[in-house]
């Protein structure tokens, strides 16, 4: 397919089979359409399509990329003012705390009105995570690193490299349980079966302010920790109120992607995915359907310890670990701390195309709390213990001292 050819072919996708059809009109494909030419490098072809699919402002489950190429400029930032402050670096010239004040020259509120579509409207306290793809944008940027000030030309050929998703440790007598994603099921429930002792304490700390999200089944042996020994939770009452848009392109899609979750799934999860798989097949080609629960209501065992849970937020927490919170939030036991999550619920279950050199992802299903004003697009999943962030978190994790100050004072009580 020409590049052209590609673009319209997104178009399509974003107007009949995304689940965001209903609701998004997004931006003037002409305009952007005009912008491509066959003979254009790849990185500017990637560029305007992303700001393209960026006017319709459903970040996260809607990305197009280039499978060959990557581009990371190494630099992870959160916004406070009109500075963006380094979280984190894999370059040497730019460490930790240093600030970025502007980028090709242009001071942060006019380089974000120059960026706005890849701001998807957040307010600037959300707009941290996509300050990264516009650096990687940008031919240089200017770095206030204590009392010195220099200009740092971007690359955007940086090793990433992340820690381990998972991790188990105590914290001053406090089980601490961390969890960068929901993907793989099997290490999740070997990391908790390998500490079950140390976790089944008077409290526990569940970390997924930077989980990316996965499968929700990953975060299920996480509930029994969570849910009270009193309490009557059954799945029902965590059930998705969504609708699914069974176009043909969107089942064949999905179809290819759960037979690849479920060869990766524990027993006891593989008969889920079955049904998901059934009910596809029964749906193909119908467009938007309430997505039906065809299976027996599961009953959710509690447990009298830990007594008290704390969870860590913030909206850097997407997908899957939006679930995980929204399914915990308001269970007897269970504070969250942080900040809201990142959003992007209300339009789920990703395909994708293959494009060859590209890929497009976006999302099928699409929640019915849409469309009584209560999605979470650009608010997130609420948190019950508000924590603004600051440039002092760079120093010191705020979030998790609150928890195990609660921790000390539920022990006092």
């Amino acid at each position: 397919m020409t590049k052209t050819e590609i673009f319209d072919d997104i178009v399509s996708v974003v107007k009949v089979d995304a689940s965001f059809c209903k609701d998004k009109r997004g931006g003037d494909e002409s305009k952007y359409r005009a912008l491509i030419s066959e003979d254009m490098g790849d990185d500017m072809f990637v560029r305007v399509i992303c700001t393209y699919l960026a006017t319709f402002e459903c970040p996260g489950h809607l990305s197009f990329y280039n499978k060959g190429r990557s581009l990371r400029a190494g630099i992870e930032v959160r916004r406070y003012g009109d500075e963006l402050y380094v979280t984190r670096s894999f370059i040497d010239e730019i460490k930790v705390g240093d600030r970025i004040v502007a980028l090709d020259g242009l001071a942060l509120p006019q380089a974000a009105k120059k960026y706005e579509e890849l701001l998807y409207g957040e307010t600037e306290d959300r707009q941290g995570q996509y300050w990264a793809k516009i650096i990687a944008y940008s031919k240089e940027v200017t770095v206030v690193s204590g009392d010195k000030k220099f200009i740092y030309p971007v690359r955007t050929d940086v090793k990433v490299t992340y820690r381990q998703p998972y991790e188990f440790k105590m914290i001053d007598g406090v089980a601490y349980l961390r969890f960068d994603d929901f993907i793989d099921e099997k290490g999740i429930c070997e990391l908790l079966s390998n500490n079950k002792q140390q976790i089944e304490s008077d409290c526990l700390i569940i970390d997924v302010r930077e989980n990316i999200g996965g499968t929700d089944t990953a975060w299920l042996p996480l509930l029994k920790y969570c849910i009270a020994e009193d309490e009557d939770i059954n799945s029902s009452a965590m059930d998705d109120n969504d609708e699914v848009n069974y176009t043909e392109r969107n089942v064949d899609i999905r179809l290819k992607v759960l037979k690849e979750y479920r060869e990766k799934a524990n027993p006891e999860t593989k008969q889920h995915f079955d049904l998901v798989i059934q009910d596809l097949i029964n749906h193909r080609g119908m467009g938007f359907v309430k997505m039906a629960d065809n299976s027996e209501p599961q009953k959710f065992e509690g447990s009298a310890i830990p007594k008290m849970v704390f969870v860590l937020s913030d909206c850097t927490c997407a997908s899957s670990g939006e679930s995980f919170i929204m399914a915990i939030k308001g269970l007897k036991k269970v504070t969250v701390i942080g900040r809201p999550t990142m959003g992007i619920l209300d339009y789920s279950n990703l395909a994708y195309v293959d494009y060859g050199a590209y890929v497009l992802n976006y999302p099928t299903s699409r929640s019915l709390s849409v469309d009584s004003g209560n999605g979470i697009n650009k608010k997130g999943v609420g948190v019950d213990y508000f924590i603004p962030w600051t440039p002092e978190f760079l120093h010191n994790d705020i979030d998790l001292q609150i928890a195990l100050n609660m921790a000390k004072d539920n022990r006092n009580k």
